[in-house]
């Protein structure tokens, strides 16, 4: 079995990584002060066809494992990177991730590319099972309820009134920014280093019970049991939450790079960001060197060249501040005495005594 991802680095900071064990009470009660107000924002156009594809490791099929591409360019924009682009989706039948200690039925992993740097930005979305119907179990069945080619790796398939608009959760989500999903080992070449969005399980996505049977049929289930001969740490690190109760093997989350985004995406669909928008975040800002600067240390170039002034000059020009606001004073007293007092105590005659008759 490869080692698992070591967290603690020698300077005694913690990398992030993913897959994770997602309380969001927890995050609620002891991250308080880890408010990010970032703007994940979106408005997806519809698209017609999707591609699914069959991943395998030689001849093996990776279980539970279903990427999806759409035929259309969709973009959304991210406070902290701009527009960001689709790259693909993966369905996981099971969840990677572990929701309160518990394993969904599944997750759906949207990948998006930043347009101006190509940083990833990863929306992580759990899926349940359900009798009902609604716009969610409608786009799970566009796909899911086909019967697939058995002897194809990718499966084109034409679909209808299908958005992205419609499994995007109208919640709060956490924000794990920086951070690598790892289930291939740490330094895999395919772990992927992104800014990590995650949805709560309350808000969970619905899909059909029978939609879910036959995407489950065709690709298996994502989980510890599988054969050994598949040679690949991928499916040996599945065990990282499911070795017992406790789940103490599961990835520990990093909690000084969480944070709770409580607006979210509430709001649903639809575009408001502000040109060259900051947003708030609880993310250090560091210099070229990766050191984290706090609110002291930017104003540290005043204080350096204010010494370097010799203390003569300094008290000099001190004096002379000093005394434009005692000036300044003065008239303003002199005014108020002479000119607006007196025109209150003082009679006509006295007043009009220098007019020249």
């Amino acid at each position: 079995m490869t080692k698992r991802c070591s967290q603690d680095l020698t300077d005694g900071k913690m990398k992030s990584y993913l897959p994770i064990n997602i309380e969001m009470d927890k995050i609620k009660k002891n991250y308080n002060n880890s408010i990010n107000l970032s703007k994940f924002e979106y408005d997806f156009k519809e698209v017609n066809k999707v591609n699914i594809f069959k991943l395998r490791v030689g001849n093996e099929l990776i279980k539970g494992f279903i990427p999806i591409a759409v035929n259309n360019t969709l973009t959304a924009k991210f406070s902290t990177m701009g527009n960001v682009t689709l790259v693909f989706m993966i369905m996981f039948i099971k969840s990677i991730n572990l929701y309160d200690g518990e394993e969904m039925d599944g997750e759906l992993l949207l990948i998006f590319k930043s347009v101006k740097t190509n940083k990833t930005l990863c929306v992580i979305i759990p899926i349940k099972r359900t009798t009902g119907k609604s716009k969610q179990t409608n786009w799970f069945s566009q796909f899911g309820d086909i019967d697939f080619n058995q002897g194809s790796d990718v499966e084109k398939i034409e679909v209808n009134n299908f958005t992205l608009n419609d499994i995007i959760p109208e919640s709060e989500f956490i924000y794990y920014p920086n951070s690598m999903f790892a289930p291939f080992g740490c330094d895999h070449a395919d772990s992927m280093k992104a800014d990590y969005i995650i949805y709560p399980k309350e808000k969970a996505i619905n899909i059909k019970a029978s939609t879910y049977r036959k995407l489950r049929n065709t690709f298996g289930e994502f989980n510890s049991n599988l054969k050994d001969n598949i040679e690949t740490p991928f499916f040996k690190k599945i065990s990282w939450c499911k070795s017992n109760t406790n789940h103490k093997e599961c990835m520990k989350v990093n909690e000084k790079g969480i944070y709770l985004n409580p607006r979210g995406t509430k709001a649903g669909a639809g575009f408001n960001l502000e040109p060259d928008i900051s947003a708030m975040t609880c993310e250090p800002i560091v210099d070229e060197d990766d050191n984290p600067i706090d609110g002291r240390l930017r104003l540290s170039w005043l204080k350096t060249l204010s010494f370097g002034i010799p203390e003569s000059m300094r008290n000099a020009f001190m004096l002379v501040i000093l005394s434009v606001i005692l000036l300044g004073i003065v008239v303003v007293i002199h005014d108020m005495v002479f000119n607006k007092l007196g025109m209150l105590i003082g009679s006509e005659k006295i007043l009009d005594r220098h007019t020249i008759k």
